[in-house]
């Protein structure tokens, strides 16, 4: 069997497509799942249904490596209404794919989790200064401690079975491929779409101080295939860009890319996320010291300019 052949469950996804589109570019045998979403990159796909156990055990059946980034999200506004909706069906995903993949004798596991694990704090946050003594932010208690949940299963599982487990923790993912519909965008790809439609004024939620690290998706994915080809177990790594913008920052560009002139209104009365989430990407950086990283106004100028085009 190839050894550089890798299955990703949740192809169709944001970062499952530029797991397909970055892995075949490396030289990697790519397959991976499709399920509500159509493929929106050339590749390999079979319709599975992870909430079904066989269906796990069929679709890692002979597989040696699989990366797991199949899970229904939410953006704020559906976080808001309600607050656990994604847990039980991404239990059955994560949990089910876990247990075939343990049973069809897979030999390396990516896990993508997310910086919710983390609890509030105002600088950027490195890996080891995870404190499970503390709650998540409150915005994601139910996401954060499911992936807490999540990791912890993976150190069993590795524990157990002698799995090679390797954990990502993204910070705010956007790029092309991205939901872009109301129901699940987050704030980029929904600032993008109502910029595009000309909403005039342009309401954004919040009062655009929020400070995120957002990543463009290529980079989480790049970061994902430098871990998988690394030896050495590092333990849970964070993937960001290393900038920090505010969401004000994010509305600025994008109407300055689109050369839009709408009047920006910022609404408090909507659901607003925490004020701060950094994270340190020491880590990953020390791996790949000479790969630059998409900074925010060239991500988002791909990421338009794909929307403009496809979506």
């Amino acid at each position: 069997m190839n050894k550089k052949s890798i299955f990703v469950a949740g192809a169709t996804g944001l970062v499952g497509s530029h797991l397909m589109e970055v892995g075949t570019k490396l030289g990697y045998t790519m397959s991976g799942s499709k399920f509500r979403s159509l493929p929106k990159v050339q590749g390999q796909y079979e319709k599975y249904d992870f909430s079904i156990m066989d269906e796990c055990l069929r679709a890692t059946k002979d597989k040696q490596t699989v990366i797991i980034s199949a899970a229904l999200i939410s953006g704020i506004s559906g976080k808001k209404k309600n607050p656990t909706q994604d847990l039980l069906v991404n239990a059955n995903i994560n949990l089910g794919l876990l247990e075939a993949c343990r049973i069809n004798h897979v030999e390396t596991i990516v896990l993508i989790s997310s910086t919710s694990v983390y609890q509030s704090a105002n600088f950027q946050i490195k890996e080891s200064e995870l404190n499970l003594n503390l709650p998540p932010s409150k915005e994601y208690l139910g996401v954060g401690n499911f992936n807490r949940f999540l990791e912890a299963i993976a150190i069993a599982y590795k524990e157990y079975y002698g799995i090679r487990f390797i954990v990502i923790r993204p910070s705010a993912v956007y790029g092309k491929y991205d939901h872009f519909d109301s129901e699940f965008a987050h704030v980029i790809p929904s600032l993008i779409r109502r910029a595009v439609k000309g909403e005039d004024p342009f309401v954004v939620w919040g009062d655009g101080t929020e400070i995120r690290d957002f990543v463009f998706a290529e980079d989480v994915a790049l970061d994902i295939f430098t871990l998988l080809e690394g030896k050495t177990d590092l333990g849970p790594v964070n993937s960001g860009c290393g900038n920090l913008n505010k969401v004000s920052e994010v509305v600025e560009s994008i109407n300055q890319i689109l050369g839009s002139k709408l009047k920006v209104k910022y609404d408090i009365s909507k659901p607003m996320s925490i004020p701060f989430r950094g994270i340190d990407i020491s880590i990953i950086r020390n791996l790949e010291p000479n790969r630059s990283r998409i900074l925010l106004k060239e991500g988002l100028q791909q990421t338009i300019e794909w929307y403009l085009k496809f979506a």
